[in-house]
């Protein structure tokens, strides 16, 4: 094709996304930079819908989609997460309304935990869009996260960066080896009875919240 003077839509989108077309300068990508300063002061290699192959309408969902950015260096993916309509009630990942394909929440996770700090020692955070208003199902996730993750999962804020105004976050340095997960609180009221006994569940069935809130790992200072 390149002798008609034209390229393939595959060449000309593997183009867009070469080193050779980058946004980021080079040279800011160097890991020597100071990884010191508070987080938010970073660009963060960020990866949207990771879970699809294709088109985000019609396209396949991939559990492998998130070991593949996540060794390309990205430190931040996203997870769509619904309610699974499966006698076992297993939290699933698709693109709401659509016609997607839908994967496992749980087979997601592990491939997070196999994955995340292969090529980069920084913090991963996995942007939840979180659509499950079972509690049932949002304990599995709870404790998908806590079993799966371990001690790299970030529960609670770091001794020196409580959680109040004015107060920094912490910086890549001090979250090297850390998972941290962004997800919104439900505003809905919720039902005290099912409140409660959710929370008189064992520990390994909490509802609490997993967490609060390249290359240089896929981070690079702001200017």
């Amino acid at each position: 094709m390149l002798s008609l003077g034209v390229i393939s839509l595959q060449a000309f989108s593997s183009y867009l996304s070469s080193e050779e077309n980058g946004v980021i300068p080079p040279e800011k990508l160097d890991q020597s930079e100071d990884m010191n300063f508070p987080l938010s002061q970073y660009f963060i290699n960020s990866s949207h819908n990771t879970y699809l192959t294709a088109g985000q309408l019609a396209g396949s969902s991939s559990v492998e989609m998130y070991r593949q950015v996540l060794l390309a260096g990205c430190r931040c993916v996203e997870l769509d997460v619904w309610k699974g309509r499966t006698a076992e009630e297993e939290p699933v990942i698709t693109h709401g309304f659509t016609m997607t394909s839908e994967i496992s929440f749980k087979e997601v996770i592990e491939a997070i935990a196999e994955c995340a700090f292969k090529t980069s020692p920084f913090p991963v955070i996995l942007s939840f869009e979180n659509h499950v208003d079972s509690l049932k199902q949002q304990a599995k996730m709870a404790e998908y996260c806590r079993s799966i993750f371990g001690e790299a999962l970030l529960i609670d804020p770091l001794d020196k960066y409580p959680l109040e105004a004015g107060v920094p976050l912490p910086s890549p340095q001090e979250l090297m080896g850390k998972i941290l997960i962004k997800n919104k609180k439900s505003h809905k009221p919720a039902n005290t009875t099912d409140t409660k006994r959710l929370i008189d569940q064992p520990a390994n069935q909490s509802n609490e919240p997993v967490s609060p809130s390249n290359n240089t790992g896929g981070m690079t200072q702001r200017q």
